[in-house]
C-alpha cells in the first residue's frame, strides 16, 4: 500500500473531509481527522442579502470556496427569492471542488480557472471579456486574500464582495492533537487553506515549537505562504492544487522517505 505505515491528520472541518479521509484510508493510511476549524455565520448577511436581492444586476457571481456556494444558495432560499436568478448571471468557480458544490445544487460553471488559486481565477475572468461596465458578486469569507477583488477592479469592474461566512477555530479538536502529538502518531498533517493552518496552531495553544513538529503538507502555493509566514517550512507543496495532487504528493513523499 503506498501510504502504509503512515499517520496523518486531515484538517478539513466536518462533512468536507469524507472523500479525502477514504481516499487516504484505501491507500493505506492510519487517518486521524481533527477539524482544526467550523464554518459559522459572517457578523452580519446585510451586504450578501442585499446583493442576492438584486442577483440579475450582476454579470457574473465567482465564488473562491464550496463553502461560499452552500451558503449563498441556502441565503437565497432563506430569503425566499426565485432559485432561478442564479441564471441571470454567469458563474465562476475557482477550481473542481467549487464546482462540484455547484453542480450539486444543478448549476454548472461557465468559468473555471486553469489553476485552482485567485490569481488564475483573476486572468480567467479578464480573458472572458471582464472589464469597465462589468460587475461582479464576490460571496466569500469574511477574512480572505483581496487578490481577485483587486485585480479585477483593476480592469475596471465593478466588483461587491459580500462575506458569506467565517471560519472560528475548532478548539473542541484540541485534546486529540495533543494526545496523538504526545504518542508520537503524527507523521504528517494535511492543510488544505490559511484558515486550517490558523486553526491548527490554535489547537496547540499557539505554541509554534510544537507546531514544527508536525510535518506540514500544503494542497497549493497559497497555503504554503500561511505557513511559511509562521516561519515554518512545508513539508510538502502539492503541484497540483486539488485533494488527489495533495494525495499524489504525499505519496511521492512518503515514497521517499521510506527509501
Amino acid at each position: 500500500m503506498p501510504l502504509g505505515g503512515l499517520h496523518v491528520v486531515v484538517t478539513r472541518p466536518e462533512g468536507q473531509a469524507d472523500a479525502l479521509i477514504e481516499r487516504l484510508d484505501a491507500l493505506g493510511a492510519t487517518v486521524l481527522h481533527a477539524p482544526t476549524i467550523r464554518i459559522a455565520d459572517p457578523p452580519s448577511y446585510t451586504a450578501l442579502d442585499t446583493a442576492l436581492r438584486h442577483l440579475p444586476c450582476y454579470d457574473w457571481v465567482v465564488w473562491t470556496s464550496a463553502n461560499g456556494v452552500t451558503r449563498s444558495f441556502a441565503r437565497l432560499e432563506m430569503l425566499g427569492l426565485d432559485p432561478g436568478l442564479w441564471r441571470a448571471c454567469r458563474r465562476a468557480v475557482i477550481g473542481g471542488a467549487t464546482a462540484r458544490a455547484l453542480a450539486s445544487f444543478g448549476y454548472s460553471a461557465d468559468l473555471v480557472p486553469p489553476e485552482a488559486v485567485a490569481e488564475s481565477l483573476c486572468d480567467a475572468l479578464i480573458v472572458a471579456g471582464v472589464g469597465a461596465d462589468s460587475r461582479l458578486l464576490l460571496p466569500q469569507p469574511v477574512t480572505s486574500r483581496d487578490v481577485l477583488a483587486t485585480g479585477l477592479r483593476a480592469a475596471g469592474a465593478v466588483v461587491d464582495v459580500a462575506p458569506a461566512y467565517q471560519t472560528e477555530p475548532n478548539i473542541e479538536a484540541a485534546e486529540n492533537m495533543r494526545r496523538w502529538l504526545a504518542a508520537g502518531r503524527i507523521d504528517c498533517a494535511l492543510v488544505t487553506s490559511p484558515s486550517t493552518v490558523r486553526g491548527l496552531l490554535e489547537l496547540l495553544d499557539r505554541d509554534l515549537e510544537m507546531l514544527r513538529r508536525i510535518p506540514l503538507a500544503c494542497i497549493g502555493p497559497v497555503t504554503a505562504d500561511a505557513v511559511r509566514a509562521l516561519g515554518i517550512d512545508p513539508a510538502i507543496v502539492a503541484t497540483e492544487h486539488t485533494n488527489d495532487g495533495l494525495v499524489a504528493a504525499l505519496i511521492d513523499h512518503w515514497k521517499g522517505a521510506r527509501v
